[in-house]
């Protein structure tokens, strides 16, 4: 089973879409679990249509919520209770057959991402990746994506090499 940790809040849409857009997901794929993050009434209250599934469905209550005009410094250091931090925590203390999907700040995931989870050995940044699916069925990965405005020749190195290993059949599942 792979667990699917969502932090749905923070972001400019109503997070009661979200969640309803993830749960017909476990209606697809049999060998999924999602994590809900955030306000527990606010995620129930999504998930009423929901008791198909239920067994397969998580949820981490979060009182607060760092939106993305807020700035990520307060993730790090005032409240612990933003779904954000739960989130990654979360994740930090789940398997390897987990990932993690935020709508919330990007700044403040990548940041609490370097403090709670940390980099890989001989990296200096953490890189944004995006996937984009081609015509021949398969896809491409591409990493940074302007996140860092003065990238090194020793990060460029790093980002090639965290795309790469990315690609890997045996690095990632991808879900056609």
């Amino acid at each position: 089973m792979i667990d699917i940790i969502l932090d749905l809040f923070g972001g400019d849409n109503d997070p009661n879409v979200l969640v309803k857009s993830a749960v017909r997901a476990l209606e697809t794929f049999e060998d999924i679990t999602l994590t809900f993050v955030g306000d527990e009434n606010v995620i129930n209250s999504g998930l009423d249509c929901c008791n198909e599934h239920r067994d397969r469905i998580n949820v981490v209550n979060a009182n607060a919520v760092l939106t993305n005009n807020d700035n990520p410094v307060l993730a790090a250091t005032k409240a612990k209770d933003y779904s954000i931090n739960k989130a990654i925590e979360t994740l930090k203390n789940s398997g390897d057959k987990s990932c993690m999907i935020s709508v919330g700040n990007t700044g403040a995931l990548l940041m609490l991402s370097m403090i709670e989870i940390g980099l890989l050995p001989n990296s200096t940044k953490p890189a944004l990746a995006s996937i984009f699916p081609c015509y021949n069925g398969g896809f491409v990965c591409m990493l940074d994506c302007g996140a860092n405005l003065e990238p090194t020749d020793k990060d460029l190195v790093n980002f090639a090499k965290l795309g790469s290993d990315y690609k890997k059949p045996d690095a990632v599942t991808v879900i056609d």
